[in-house]
Protein backbone atom coordinates (compact mmCIF):
# COMPACT_ATOMS: atom_id res chain seq x y z
CA UNK A 1 0.00 0.00 0.00
CA UNK A 2 1.29 3.47 -0.90
CA UNK A 3 0.37 6.19 1.58
CA UNK A 4 1.03 9.85 2.30
CA UNK A 5 0.39 12.10 5.31
CA UNK A 6 -0.60 15.70 6.03
CA UNK A 7 0.08 17.10 9.50
CA UNK A 8 -1.44 20.23 11.01
CA UNK A 9 -0.74 21.81 14.37
CA UNK A 10 1.82 21.22 17.09
CA UNK A 11 5.00 19.24 17.58
CA UNK A 12 3.03 16.51 19.33
CA UNK A 13 1.08 15.99 16.11
CA UNK A 14 4.36 15.87 14.18
CA UNK A 15 5.64 13.15 16.49
CA UNK A 16 2.43 11.14 16.28
CA UNK A 17 2.43 11.29 12.48
CA UNK A 18 6.07 10.20 12.37
CA UNK A 19 5.34 7.31 14.74
CA UNK A 20 2.47 6.24 12.49
CA UNK A 21 4.66 6.44 9.37
CA UNK A 22 7.29 4.34 11.16
CA UNK A 23 4.70 1.75 12.16
CA UNK A 24 3.13 1.48 8.69
CA UNK A 25 6.51 1.19 6.95
CA UNK A 26 7.43 -1.62 9.34
CA UNK A 27 4.24 -3.38 8.23
CA UNK A 28 5.29 -3.15 4.57
CA UNK A 29 3.51 -0.01 3.38
CA UNK A 30 5.41 2.49 1.18
CA UNK A 31 5.55 6.11 2.32
CA UNK A 32 5.20 8.73 -0.45
CA UNK A 33 6.20 12.21 0.70
CA UNK A 34 3.91 14.94 -0.69
CA UNK A 35 2.56 12.34 -3.05
CA UNK A 36 -0.54 11.95 -5.14
CA UNK A 37 -1.80 8.69 -6.63
CA UNK A 38 -1.57 6.89 -3.31
CA UNK A 39 -3.79 4.18 -1.84
CA UNK A 40 -4.22 5.87 1.54
CA UNK A 41 -4.05 9.55 2.52
CA UNK A 42 -3.84 10.32 6.26
CA UNK A 43 -4.58 13.79 7.66
CA UNK A 44 -3.57 14.50 11.27
CA UNK A 45 -5.75 17.46 12.26
CA UNK A 46 -5.71 20.36 14.74
CA UNK A 47 -8.49 22.20 16.60
CA UNK A 48 -6.74 24.82 18.77
CA UNK A 49 -8.48 27.74 17.00
CA UNK A 50 -11.34 28.34 14.57
CA UNK A 51 -8.68 28.84 11.89
CA UNK A 52 -7.26 25.41 12.72
CA UNK A 53 -10.72 23.89 12.35
CA UNK A 54 -11.20 25.55 8.98
CA UNK A 55 -7.79 24.42 7.74
CA UNK A 56 -8.42 20.87 8.93
CA UNK A 57 -11.66 20.74 6.94
CA UNK A 58 -9.89 22.17 3.90
CA UNK A 59 -7.04 19.67 4.08
CA UNK A 60 -9.41 16.69 4.33
CA UNK A 61 -11.42 17.97 1.35
CA UNK A 62 -8.25 18.71 -0.60
CA UNK A 63 -6.95 15.21 0.06
CA UNK A 64 -10.22 13.86 -1.33
CA UNK A 65 -9.91 16.01 -4.47
CA UNK A 66 -6.25 15.18 -5.04
CA UNK A 67 -6.69 11.46 -4.41
CA UNK A 68 -10.24 10.58 -5.49
CA UNK A 69 -9.53 6.84 -5.49
CA UNK A 70 -7.63 6.77 -2.19
CA UNK A 71 -8.89 5.83 1.26
CA UNK A 72 -9.06 9.08 3.24
CA UNK A 73 -8.17 8.74 6.92
CA UNK A 74 -8.76 11.78 9.17
CA UNK A 75 -7.48 11.64 12.73
CA UNK A 76 -6.54 13.84 15.67
CA UNK A 77 -7.92 16.79 17.59
CA UNK A 78 -10.35 18.23 15.01
CA UNK A 79 -11.85 14.80 14.48
CA UNK A 80 -12.23 14.32 18.24
CA UNK A 81 -14.30 17.52 18.56
CA UNK A 82 -15.97 17.67 15.12
CA UNK A 83 -16.73 14.02 14.49
CA UNK A 84 -19.80 14.69 12.33
CA UNK A 85 -17.93 17.13 10.09
CA UNK A 86 -15.10 14.66 9.58
CA UNK A 87 -17.53 11.83 8.81
CA UNK A 88 -18.98 13.86 5.95
CA UNK A 89 -15.63 13.81 4.13
CA UNK A 90 -13.38 10.96 5.28
CA UNK A 91 -13.68 7.20 4.91
CA UNK A 92 -12.09 6.44 8.28
CA UNK A 93 -11.97 8.75 11.28
CA UNK A 94 -9.87 8.33 14.43
CA UNK A 95 -9.77 10.67 17.43
CA UNK A 96 -6.84 11.40 19.71
CA UNK A 97 -6.23 7.80 20.73
CA UNK A 98 -5.48 4.61 18.79
CA UNK A 99 -3.70 6.34 15.90
CA UNK A 100 -1.59 3.25 15.33
CA UNK A 101 -4.80 1.32 14.54
CA UNK A 102 -4.76 2.84 11.02
CA UNK A 103 -3.31 -0.36 9.53
CA UNK A 104 -6.07 -2.57 10.96
CA UNK A 105 -8.84 -0.08 10.20
CA UNK A 106 -7.78 0.33 6.57
CA UNK A 107 -7.77 -3.45 6.11
CA UNK A 108 -11.22 -3.62 7.68
CA UNK A 109 -12.45 -0.89 5.33
CA UNK A 110 -11.07 -2.76 2.32
CA UNK A 111 -13.08 -5.81 3.36
CA UNK A 112 -16.39 -4.11 4.10
CA UNK A 113 -16.22 -0.86 2.08
CA UNK A 114 -18.14 0.72 4.97
CA UNK A 115 -17.19 4.03 6.59
CA UNK A 116 -15.46 3.57 9.97
CA UNK A 117 -15.90 5.83 13.00
CA UNK A 118 -13.16 5.07 15.55
CA UNK A 119 -13.67 8.06 17.87
CA UNK A 120 -14.19 7.49 21.58
CA UNK A 121 -14.64 9.67 24.65
CA UNK A 122 -11.30 10.22 26.37
CA UNK A 123 -12.68 12.03 29.40
CA UNK A 124 -11.73 9.22 31.78
CA UNK A 125 -8.95 7.67 29.69
CA UNK A 126 -5.83 7.29 31.86
CA UNK A 127 -3.52 5.04 29.81
CA UNK A 128 -0.66 6.49 27.78
CA UNK A 129 -0.89 5.51 24.09
CA UNK A 130 2.43 3.80 23.45
CA UNK A 131 4.29 5.13 20.42
CA UNK A 132 7.95 4.82 19.54
CA UNK A 133 10.30 6.22 16.90
CA UNK A 134 13.68 5.08 15.71
CA UNK A 135 13.72 7.13 12.51
CA UNK A 136 11.96 10.16 11.04
CA UNK A 137 10.79 10.49 7.45
CA UNK A 138 9.84 14.17 7.32
CA UNK A 139 12.13 15.96 9.82
CA UNK A 140 15.86 16.15 10.57
CA UNK A 141 15.39 16.71 14.31
CA UNK A 142 14.40 13.83 16.55
CA UNK A 143 10.97 14.40 18.09
CA UNK A 144 10.12 12.41 21.20
CA UNK A 145 6.68 12.63 22.79
CA UNK A 146 6.91 12.15 26.55
CA UNK A 147 3.45 13.19 27.74
CA UNK A 148 -0.16 13.64 26.65
CA UNK A 149 -3.21 15.41 28.06
CA UNK A 150 -3.85 18.52 30.15
CA UNK A 151 -5.99 19.15 33.23
CA UNK A 152 -5.66 22.94 33.57
CA UNK A 153 -9.02 23.71 31.88
CA UNK A 154 -8.13 27.31 31.01
CA UNK A 155 -11.27 29.19 30.00
CA UNK A 156 -9.96 29.93 26.48
CA UNK A 157 -8.62 26.45 25.64
CA UNK A 158 -10.31 23.32 24.30
CA UNK A 159 -7.28 21.03 24.62
CA UNK A 160 -8.22 19.29 27.92
CA UNK A 161 -11.48 18.18 26.28
CA UNK A 162 -9.62 16.94 23.21
CA UNK A 163 -6.58 15.29 24.77
CA UNK A 164 -7.97 14.10 28.09
CA UNK A 165 -6.13 13.59 31.39
CA UNK A 166 -2.37 13.86 31.82
CA UNK A 167 -0.53 10.63 30.98
CA UNK A 168 3.23 10.14 30.85
CA UNK A 169 5.57 7.78 29.02
CA UNK A 170 7.73 5.75 31.39
CA UNK A 171 11.19 7.31 31.94
CA UNK A 172 13.07 4.19 30.82
CA UNK A 173 11.09 4.15 27.57
CA UNK A 174 11.90 7.81 26.93
CA UNK A 175 15.62 7.20 27.49
CA UNK A 176 15.55 4.09 25.29
CA UNK A 177 13.78 5.92 22.45
CA UNK A 178 16.16 8.90 22.56
CA UNK A 179 19.19 6.58 22.72
CA UNK A 180 17.96 4.75 19.62
CA UNK A 181 17.45 8.01 17.71
CA UNK A 182 20.95 9.19 18.69
CA UNK A 183 22.42 5.89 17.48
CA UNK A 184 20.67 6.53 14.16
CA UNK A 185 22.41 9.88 13.78
CA UNK A 186 20.09 12.41 15.43
CA UNK A 187 22.19 14.81 17.50
CA UNK A 188 19.29 17.08 18.46
CA UNK A 189 16.16 15.88 20.26
CA UNK A 190 12.94 17.84 20.84
CA UNK A 191 10.86 16.74 23.84
CA UNK A 192 7.17 17.22 23.09
CA UNK A 193 3.99 16.97 25.12
CA UNK A 194 0.67 18.69 25.58
CA UNK A 195 1.63 19.79 29.11
CA UNK A 196 5.31 18.92 29.13
CA UNK A 197 6.10 20.39 32.55
CA UNK A 198 3.48 18.13 34.11
CA UNK A 199 5.47 15.08 33.06
CA UNK A 200 5.62 12.26 35.57
CA UNK A 201 2.93 13.36 38.02
CA UNK A 202 0.99 10.18 37.24
CA UNK A 203 4.16 8.08 37.64
CA UNK A 204 5.30 9.54 40.97
CA UNK A 205 8.24 11.31 39.34
CA UNK A 206 8.80 14.71 37.68
CA UNK A 207 10.24 16.44 34.64
CA UNK A 208 13.54 17.37 36.32
CA UNK A 209 14.22 13.73 37.19
CA UNK A 210 13.64 12.75 33.56
CA UNK A 211 16.00 15.47 32.33
CA UNK A 212 18.75 14.21 34.65
CA UNK A 213 18.53 10.82 32.92
CA UNK A 214 18.35 12.24 29.39
CA UNK A 215 21.40 14.53 29.62
CA UNK A 216 23.56 11.50 30.45
CA UNK A 217 22.88 9.90 27.05
CA UNK A 218 26.16 9.80 25.07
CA UNK A 219 26.40 11.83 21.82
CA UNK A 220 23.22 13.81 22.48
CA UNK A 221 24.42 17.35 21.76
CA UNK A 222 21.25 19.43 21.95
CA UNK A 223 17.96 19.01 23.80
CA UNK A 224 14.94 21.22 23.13
CA UNK A 225 11.84 21.46 25.30
CA UNK A 226 8.49 22.44 23.79
CA UNK A 227 5.19 23.48 25.38
CA UNK A 228 6.42 24.17 28.89
CA UNK A 229 4.95 26.86 31.13
CA UNK A 230 7.37 29.40 32.58
CA UNK A 231 6.07 28.63 36.07
CA UNK A 232 7.34 25.06 35.62
CA UNK A 233 10.95 26.11 35.00
CA UNK A 234 11.87 25.22 38.58
CA UNK A 235 15.33 25.31 40.14
CA UNK A 236 15.47 21.52 39.66
CA UNK A 237 14.68 21.80 35.95
CA UNK A 238 17.23 24.58 35.47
Amino acid sequence: MKFTTITLGCKVNIYETEALIDSLCDKGWQYIKNGEYVDVCIINTCTVTATSDQKSRQMIRQARRNNPNAIIVAMGCFVQTHTTDAMEIADIIIGTKDRLRVFDLVNSYLETKKQINHVFSIENYTEYDEMKLDRLMTHTRGFVKIQDGCENFCSYCIIPYVRGKCRSKKPEQVVEEISELVKNGYQEIVLTGIHTGNYGRDLNTDFASLLRKIVKIPNLYRLRISSIEITELTDEVL
